[in-house]
């Protein structure tokens, strides 16, 4: 499997695709612990196996349908910036949990609002929801 499982989305700052194997290292150096202390499904350390782990487990949730995972590239020089999950909710039909994270270095510059508005309209579409709930965690 080599990732394509859909065509990347663009908006007019960013590029979401699926998450490549090939992906692994830049993910694990952008998941800091400025990032990682507000993901609960994320660990504080990320290695380059750990995120190769993630990928796989991603891309075979999109190929059965039960998530879309999308990597937000900035499109002026194709810079992997965060990651953005919809999955539905095995107890609820029709509504899906929004997940997402950009490195720091992407904050306060509004590539996550832009490119998570086209994730969730992707996301009820190809998941068939009706409704996406979204949570923070706070690690201390």
């Amino acid at each position: 499997m080599n990732g394509e499982i859909y065509k990347p989305l663009l908006t007019e700052r960013t590029e979401l695709r699926c998450p490549r194997i090939e992906d692994a290292k830049i993910i694990a150096e952008l998941m800091t612990y400025d990032v990682s202390r507000w993901l609960a499904a994320w660990p504080a350390i990320l290695t380059e196996q750990m995120s190769e782990t993630k990928i796989a487990a991603a891309l075979i949730e999109t190929n059965e349908g039960r998530a879309v995972h999308f990597l937000v590239e900035r499109l002026e020089d194709q810079e992997i910036m965060g990651w953005i999950r919809v999955s539905c909710i095995e107890a609820q039909p029709g509504v899906g949990d929004l997940g997402y994270w950009f490195g720091v270095a992407y904050h306060h510059c509004g590539y996550a609002t832009e490119a998570i508005v086209e994730a969730i309209a992707a996301a009820f579409e190809r998941l068939k929801l009706d409704s996406i709930e979204a949570g923070a965690s706070l690690r201390m």
